[in-house]
């Protein structure tokens, strides 16, 4: 009796190890997904930015800092305009070009996967633009 009690024990702490480590590994996961999908530039402000927020500063120094970070990404908006047409056709290109040389098992699970890294991180939204091949906008091109 103590042997199989010993034995439930033993199985319930495993299982219960495994159980957790899914878990957490999916939480991990998800997590990277959610951040931003931005070019290196945006990437740099919105490090800067939660940065100085953890160092618990003064409010009107973390006002001054939020308003630099708010004009720079507002030139860096006015800079990127001219290259988010070709930044959309590159990704585009890509796109098709990977899923030429997929076999039809493996682009559904490909288009199920960036359908869901795109309902994920709501920047990647704009890669695609407006509405593309007949699909929503934020999808990734049909082929």
């Amino acid at each position: 009796m103590k042997q199989a009690r010993l034995i439930v024990a033993a199985a319930l702490l495993y299982f219960t190890g495994v159980s957790t480590g899914v878990v957490g590994l999916r939480m991990v996961v998800q997590r990277r997904m959610s951040g931003p999908a931005l070019p290196g530039p945006w990437q740099q402000l919105d490090l800067i930015r939660r940065t100085t927020r953890g160092m618990n500063l003064p409010e009107a120094e973390q006002v001054r800092i939020d308003a630099l970070v708010r004009e720079s990404q507002r030139h860096l908006r006015k800079l990127w305009e001219p290259l988010l047409p070709v930044a959309r056709a590159e990704a585009k290109y890509v796109y098709q070009r990977t899923i030429e040389g997929l076999s039809p098992d493996e682009k559904q699970r490909f288009e199920a996967l960036m359908a869901d890294a795109i309902k994920h991180r709501p920047a990647l939204t704009n890669l695609w633009g407006g509405v593309t091949n007949g699909t929503a906008a934020g999808s990734p091109p049909k082929p």
